[in-house]
């Protein structure tokens, strides 16, 4: 399937000066497809290693993080000769052989000329459990679910894609509503590749849910396979459970006793950032103050948490087909849980920076996402006929010429102080959103 970061791994590859490569991401983003996929085209020899497969990888890095040596084991590994130049070295389920990941400082000091990649589904959390990790001496991509452009790659309306990526509302405009109903089956189907693969193969909202299941009962095991002990794994498993519940929530704020009565936030915020680390759920915090920089007023303390992907949020909820493809109730049904885990997930994968949202001590204001571009850029998403955003238009009353943008189920449409964008338009914008960064952060001489 089309992914993106493969352009990313293409701009890695013909940087003269790159690194090793750590690639992370939760587990089932698709990291071993695209590497392998990207290794056997672009390399003239690919040499893969999975340390999942044995004890013998771990025991070659744990003598030293010599990479001279640790090249011959991998030659011995592979069965066939690893020429600089030439062979883009992948070693997979690096948190399994977790020493592997110091060894690319030496790797990146001694043989520079030799690629390598690794990736791991849970390195967040391993770098918790006392490993050096090469800092400056590797460069990073993170990987996550296919977005809603990519999806539509998968669906094979490359056609569509093409026209939302482009970001002229003119143009994808007479193709409104065929986008919706396609964004409903995303809100089903969500951006892991092997449902996105399973219903493109089938076309059977069934066999994207058994998928969705079978990811949902790895992930479950990997609590308590990588968990030190079983009190946070019990931890970690009902923070995970009762996370539908808490985004459908009115504010969508994450509340700890929410997961029972007696939870407090000091005995299960270590649960939580286990969670962020493994990423499987994004903490969106909340700002206090509506200024720059954003960093400076937000408070780390309240937050949203959002799950990694809003196709697993409805296998969580058991949300059938029906209920999401057949009619336009999913926009605001469960109080808008998924379209607003739908704009997190699309910001989160093409806008480079972090997300905040917005309330007010003293008063019932609230901005549902605030970013950090060449100045700060309220974000609303609605569902339905209600597309009040009363507290964002108080907002922008107090700026000069600012201009606010929301979502929702309608077409696109520019007047006054809000712009009005269809859900499906979220990626381009999210890219529009860096350039705005990237342009307002440049230092001309």
């Amino acid at each position: 399937m089309r992914r993106k970061i493969y352009e990313k791994l293409l701009s890695w590859k013909q940087d003269s000066d790159h690194k090793p490569l750590v690639l992370n991401g939760a587990r089932q983003v698709g990291k071993t497809w695209i590497v392998t996929e990207f290794g056997k085209t672009e390399y003239q020899d690919f040499a893969y290693v999975n340390c999942l497969e044995g004890n013998a990888m771990r025991e070659l890095v744990e003598r030293d993080a010599d990479a001279v040596r640790i090249l011959q084991g991998l030659k011995a590994f592979v069965g066939k000769d690893i020429v600089p130049g030439r062979t883009l070295v992948f070693v997979d389920e690096v948190q399994e052989a977790v020493k592997m990941l110091p060894a690319l400082k030496s790797f990146n000091e001694r043989i520079p000329e030799l690629d390598v990649i690794v990736a791991g589904s849970l390195l967040g959390v391993t770098m918790h459990e006392g490993v050096s990790y090469p800092v400056g001496k590797v460069d990073e991509l993170m990987m996550f679910p296919m977005d809603f452009e990519e999806f539509l790659w998968g669906m094979g309306e490359t056609h569509l894609a093409d026209l939302i990526k482009d970001g002229d509302a003119n143009s994808y405009a007479p193709f409104h509503d065929q986008l919706n109903d396609w964004l409903k089956n995303y809100f089903f189907v969500g951006g892991l590749p092997e449902a996105v693969k399973d219903f493109a193969k089938e076309h059977s909202y069934i066999a994207a849910r058994r998928r969705q299941n079978a990811i949902l009962s790895g992930y479950s095991k990997d609590f308590s396979k990588h968990v030190s002990s079983e009190e946070m794994t019990f931890k970690i498993s009902l923070i995970w459970k009762t996370l539908p519940s808490q985004i459908a929530k009115e504010n969508k704020k994450f509340i700890f006793n929410a997961i029972k009565p007696s939870a407090r936030a000091r005995d299960y915020e270590t649960s939580v950032g286990w969670l962020e680390d493994a990423g499987l759920a994004v903490k969106v915090t909340r700002l206090t103050e509506m200024k720059q920089p954003a960093g400076f007023y937000h408070e780390e303390g309240s937050f949203k948490l959002f799950p990694l992907d809003c196709g697993l949020l409805g296998a969580m909820m058991g949300v059938n087909a029906k209920d999401v493809v057949m009619n336009d109730n999913i926009f605001t049904e469960y109080k808008g849980a998924f379209t607003e885990t739908f704009v997190h997930q699309q910001l989160k994968a093409n806008y480079e920076d972090k997300i905040f949202y917005y309330s007010n001590d003293t008063s019932t204001a609230k901005i549902d996402f605030v970013v950090e571009a060449d100045k700060l850029v309220p974000i609303e998403v609605k569902g339905g006929r209600n597309l009040t955003a009363k507290s964002m238009v108080n907002y922008l009353k107090k700026t000069s010429g600012e201009k606010g943008y929301r979502f929702s189920d309608k077409p696109a449409h520019e007047g006054g102080m809000i712009i009005d964008m269809p859900l499906y338009g979220i990626c381009s914008f999210a890219r529009d959103l860096n350039r705005r960064a990237e342009a307002a952060n440049c230092i001309h001489p």
